[in-house]
């Protein structure tokens, strides 16, 4: 139980860092290089969380993966210090920088967390407890985009962002309790890794797993155009950078509050609608949201 309760208290603190430092990293990056620059951007995010993701796979078989989370947490919070010294000293491309940073490290620490839960725990318990650790999670991304918002009003989007490193220490912190439970358990076992060789073998014999990729990437590319479009709004909304980060947090934390509700609905859904009803309502579901917002783009004017 112990256990459980320290990974419920690391989700909560390690997507609340995500949501201060997402708006905050995204209203810095719109006011120096404007929406049109975001397709630069995610490119180079795609390539530097690739890269990373490397490094992190091949130490994951050597290193415990509560003293790795620690280290890609002390890590990502010593990049944050430098990255904001150097952008309040006005060095070149340092807000570039910064959304690369508040892509990358959350996920590294998300992979790393579900790859500690994976090895912590059976089936039997992990068909509750995950569902739990998502609740906290996105819990965590409400309270820090509600917060980041005020905090933006009132100390600066800059000053902001500092928020993170001590919700980073706190996870470290976190890290620290994990490690000293006593009662030896799965956790203390390094997953097994497989080559990318063996995953698409063992997806391309599924036709399920291929249909379901499919609807991912489906539904990955729907949703960059719509956070594009979504920027190219708040531009034209917002007239400050602090204003701009507290609608991002703002609407942000709606989302959250959402995903939560539907986190908790989950399981009464599966059950009395079942998986392929589910499955299909999704697309609908992502369709109805973005023809509301196509129908009422307003109404980020009133989300701040």
């Amino acid at each position: 139980m112990q256990r459980i309760v320290l990974l419920c208290a690391l989700a909560f603190v390690v997507l609340c860092s995500y949501e201060v430092a997402r708006p905050a990293c995204e209203s810095l990056f719109l006011e120096a290089y404007g929406s049109a620059a975001l397709p630069q951007v995610w490119i180079v995010v795609a390539i530097v969380a690739a890269l990373v993701v490397t490094v992190y796979n091949r130490f994951s078989a050597s290193v415990p993966l509560v003293r790795l989370f620690a280290i890609a947490a002390g890590i990502s919070a010593t990049l944050l210090i430098v990255l904001l010294q150097l952008f309040q000293a006005d060095v070149p491309e340092a807000a570039f920088a910064l959304y690369v940073w508040k892509d990358v490290y959350v996920v590294v620490l998300v992979e790393i967390f579900w790859s500690f839960a994976n090895a912590s725990f059976a089936i039997g318990t992990a068909k509750w407890v995950y569902g739990l650790f998502c609740v906290m999670g996105s819990l965590g991304s409400m309270v820090g985009g509600k917060g980041v918002g005020y905090l933006a009003k009132e100390w600066g989007t800059v000053q902001s962002l500092w928020l993170v490193i001590p919700l980073l220490a706190l996870s470290w912190l976190l890290c620290v309790f994990l490690k000293r439970l006593d009662a030896p358990t799965q956790s203390e076992q390094q997953p097994q890794h497989s080559s990318l060789q063996e995953g698409f073998s063992v997806l391309l014999k599924s036709r399920y797993l291929v249909l379901i990729l499919a609807l991912i990437v489906v539904i990955q590319v729907v949703i960059t155009l719509v956070d594009y479009q979504f920027n190219v709004m708040v531009e034209q909304y917002t007239q400050n950078t602090d204003e701009r980060t507290a609608l991002i947090g703002n609407v942000y934390a709606a989302i959250s509050m959402g995903s939560m509700t539907l986190q908790l609905a989950t399981g009464p859904i599966l059950r009395f609608v079942g998986i392929p009803l589910t499955l299909f309502c999704i697309p609908l579901v992502l369709g109805g949201a973005v023809g509301l917002m196509a129908a009422a783009p307003r109404f980020l004017a009133t989300a701040a």
